[in-house]
């Protein structure tokens, strides 16, 4: 059996590997404490492996699996106590993926706008090397903007993202298009970073006037061109427990009322193929980590003082739902169509 972090977005620190039994834990790198990791194995024909950690990294419904990178299903394996998995490989199965979470990796987005038709183009590189995207979609004199993997880590957001990006098409919005971000974080996605918490800071706290990351000052420049009417920001919270376990709105003092009004609409757009969204699991401002003061660097706050921006949305999505609901694939991009029908109902009332 041989274990591997050799791939897009790979991410594991392998401390032992016994008869049955590997022990395994998240490469931080220049992160601070964080829960991220993806692996590789080959090799183990046949055999049952328990796959187990010192922290409680595991999601509810065990460890997300794939052959090819591409689709993936959960294991439905995990510990009591959230600290291993197990798996009994197939005599077929000479190559599998496990992580953290269903990953969204380049391929994905490669596919994405194949699928629908619509081209990426290269905005800047990455400090490393790495193309950073921008999408264009629709026409209009409007604006809507959207970012995601601010933290390289969260791949649940993407598959939101998709989702939304999907219903637009759909469902335009007369004199109103859509310039996408969808990798502020590009080379933190190829090489499998934490993303959260990078020393001297991270890119959600890089909206300064001279941004360190190009991904940030792709965006900014975009934020000061394209002045947008609208901005939303798909991110995924903490591993799990609580409001980690939904999808939910991190509300700022400036435009609440609109971010309520929208919200409110959003929860009515919610259908049973999407993960529930409730406006009572939205975090309110100066509650629990929501600072709204002396953080003027982070994007949050950066997108919610933009002068002519009406409405700035920063969604958290959860990356394993609850334990009665798992999050996946489909229910995750539904969701994405659930908040763009929430946008079309929130500006139907505002005109």
């Amino acid at each position: 059996m041989k274990l591997s972090t050799s791939f897009p977005g790979g991410n594991a620190l392998f401390l032992s590997c016994d008869t049955g039994i590997v022990t395994f834990a998240p490469d931080l790198r220049d992160s601070e404490r964080w829960f991220y990791w993806a692996f590789e194995v080959t090799g183990a024909q046949g055999k049952t492996v328990t796959f187990q950690m010192g922290n409680r990294y595991i999601g509810y419904h065990g460890a997300a699996i794939s052959h090819d990178l591409k689709t993936w299903e959960w294991t439905h394996t995990a510990s009591q106590d959230l600290t291993s998995f197990t798996y009994t490989f197939g005599m077929d199965e000479e190559r599998v993926y496990f992580a953290h979470h269903m990953l969204y990796l380049p391929h994905h987005l490669e596919d994405f706008v194949r699928r629908n038709g619509v081209e990426i183009t290269t905005c800047a590189m990455d400090r490393h090397g790495s193309p950073i995207p921008r999408i264009e979609v629709g026409e209009g004199a409007h604006t809507i903007l959207l970012t995601a993997r601010h933290h390289a880590c969260e791949g649940a957001g993407s598959y939101v993202l998709e989702g939304f990006v999907e219903e637009y098409l759909r469902h335009p919005l007369a004199n109103h298009r859509l310039v996408i971000f969808p990798f502020v974080d590009t080379d933190g996605v190829y090489t499998g970073d934490q993303g959260k918490g990078r020393h001297p800071h991270d890119h959600n706290s890089d909206y300064i006037d001279t941004p360190i990351y190009p991904g940030v000052a792709a965006v900014k420049e975009a934020l000061h061109q394209l002045s947008p009417v609208a901005v939303f920001d798909f991110h995924s919270p903490w591993h799990n427990t609580g409001r980690n376990d939904t999808v939910f709105i991190v509300q700022k003092p400036r435009l609440l009322s609109h971010m309520e009004r929208y919200a409110r609409h959003f929860e009515g757009a919610i259908t049973p193929d999407a993960l529930p969204y409730r406006t009572s699991n939205d975090i309110a401002p100066y509650e629990d980590w929501n600072k709204c003061v002396g953080h003027t660097a982070l994007s949050t706050y950066s997108l919610h003082t933009l002068e002519d921006v009406d409405l700035v949305i920063t969604v958290e999505n959860t990356y394993f739902g609850t334990k009665d609901c798992p999050a996946n694939v489909e229910n995750l991009r539904h969701t994405g169509n659930c908040m763009w029908q929430g946008y079309l109902n929130y500006r139907k009332e505002s005109e």
